[in-house]
């Protein structure tokens, strides 16, 4: 390149507002012989925007190292975030239904009389799920031992704060026991 001499000035007031060195292509000597590659200590001209556009120059290896540093910095920041990603769909997938069952057993004694029947049946019996909500809902498998009594006491599920709550149209008579899941709920 060669040293211009010429500048882009203007003056505001009788003051200098703007000087800047004009580069272009053309300013290149066509004599210069193109390269195809530059080693580590081959410099390139830059204008340095830090020290009001003062013509500086910089090596290829500082060069080169500087943006294998933000090549770096973003493939460290993909990496995050696609490994943010996929713990957050591990926890929505978690949260959208538990994938393990969980035992429960519920004694004869239990049951209790509603006050007012929740779709025709008058008796509810509970038993905790922790982090369950009322938004959510269970799915209720009887063992093969309580399936008949279930069956005939017409048993339904919902949930509570924390709690199964099953409604049955009969008082059931012996122990029931089963596994259940939770699908939860959108909200929740």
């Amino acid at each position: 390149m060669k040293e211009q001499k010429t500048v882009l000035s203007t003056q505001v007031n009788g003051e200098t507002a703007i000087v800047m060195p004009i580069t272009k292509l053309e300013c290149i000597e066509d004599t210069a012989t193109s390269v195809d590659s530059a080693s580590d200590t081959d410099y390139i001209p830059v204008i340095d925007s830090a020290d009001e556009g003062q013509m500086k120059k910089i090596t290829v290896e500082n060069l080169l190292s500087g943006v294998k540093s933000i090549a770096n910095t973003a493939k460290t920041a993909a990496t995050e975030a696609k490994s943010a990603a996929e713990t957050a769909q591990a926890a929505a997938s978690s949260a959208a239904s538990s994938s393990t069952p969980v035992a429960f057993s519920i004694e004869a004694t239990a049951w209790t009389t509603l006050e007012t029947e929740v779709c025709g049946r008058a008796y509810f019996a509970t038993f905790t799920a922790t982090g369950v909500t009322a938004l959510d809902f269970p799915d209720v498998y009887f063992d093969k031992d309580s399936i008949v009594a279930a069956d005939a006491s017409s048993i339904l599920a919902d949930t509570a704060a924390d709690t199964v709550v099953l409604y049955a149209k009969t008082k059931p008579t012996s122990t029931l026991s089963g596994t259940y899941f939770i699908k939860k709920g959108a909200a929740s």
